[in-house]
């Protein structure tokens, strides 16, 4: 991930996600974590945070609740994405992370950010939400 070429950085990170979804949780370290994390953090290329995006849900279902603390900063950043990629993935998968995170965290951290979507202006953003809303 410390190579020079975005090329290389990019496919690095796109499978990064995939990688620590396979791992059991014991097997994270919390040097992974914070590759992940501060690479979505700094970057801004949109297909990186469209990967993290992706991979978000998988990784805080391995590493359950405990881990959105590392991961919160980040997923905010991506909700206010202005890709419509992101967007529609996050609607997709916000009732995935609402479960994880439990109730409590849910109504105070992800209401807000599932009447955005809601409101949002495309229509696949909406479905994505609309289409799980009766697990959220």
């Amino acid at each position: 991930m410390q190579d020079k070429s975005k090329k290389v950085k990019m496919n690095s990170f796109k499978y990064l996600g995939k990688f620590l979804e396979t791992l059991k949780d014991l097997e994270i370290t919390n040097d992974f974590l914070e590759l992940y994390t501060e690479t979505g953090l700094q970057t801004k290329n949109k297909d990186i945070l469209f990967h993290c995006a992706y991979n978000i849900p998988g990784i805080l279902y391995i590493l359950k609740s405990d881990s959105w603390e590392a991961l919160e900063e980040l997923y905010f950043k991506m909700t206010k994405s202005p890709d419509p990629r992101i967007k529609k993935t996050l609607a997709h998968s916000l009732h995935e992370i609402a479960k994880i995170i439990g109730r409590e965290k849910t109504e105070e951290l992800l209401i807000d950010i599932l009447h955005q979507y809601l409101r949002d202006g495309l229509k696949e953003v909406r479905a994505g939400i609309i289409s799980h809303l009766h697990e959220f």
